[in-house]
């Protein structure tokens, strides 16, 4: 897990996409999440020195060519190791190579970049829910179909420092 602080520039880089694009159809969020899910796609494309392509498919493409779609939760505190990254299910069509997950504090001060998994080791090791079922382990209710993979299960993001 790589924590970042979230410089002012990727804040006000993310806080006009995010203004742009308003909010997308599916949104659980109804577009509340725009911010910090921009502030994901920055800080990773910025670690990774990759390219933003911003695509329905995938957010970036890698120095070898992965296409990656970055998946952000905002949080309160640091993310433990046994926390889930998901995917609702409307959103299993993507034509991506790779996930890249990342957590933003709720202040947009910091953020987390948790790891990476390929799309179809993502898919084999996903626990599904149901919209409405209760995860057992923090009484999270969940608000649509989804895949859970444990922050643990990822792999790590190597930059190109």
């Amino acid at each position: 897990m790589i924590e970042l602080e979230v410089s002012s520039d990727q804040f006000v880089r993310a806080r006009k996409k995010a203004i742009d694009m308003g909010r997308l159809a599916n949104s659980i969020t109804n577009g509340g999440g725009n911010l910090a899910g921009f502030i994901g796609e920055i800080v990773v494309t910025d670690y990774l020195k990759a390219t933003e392509k911003n695509t329905y498919d995938y957010d970036i493409v890698d120095k070898l060519n992965n296409k990656i779609d970055v998946k952000t939760k905002r949080c309160n505190s640091e993310p433990k190791s046994h926390y889930d990254c998901s995917i609702a299910a409307h959103g299993t069509k993507q034509k991506c190579d790779m996930y890249i997950f990342v957590r933003v504090l709720n202040n947009f001060s910091k953020a987390w970049i948790l790891g990476q998994i390929t799309k179809d080791k993502y898919f084999e090791k996903a626990t599904y829910h149901k919209k409405g079922d209760l995860d057992d382990d923090n009484k999270f209710k969940y608000k649509t179909n989804c895949y859970n993979v444990r922050i643990s299960d990822l792999d790590t993001v190597h930059g190109t420092e």
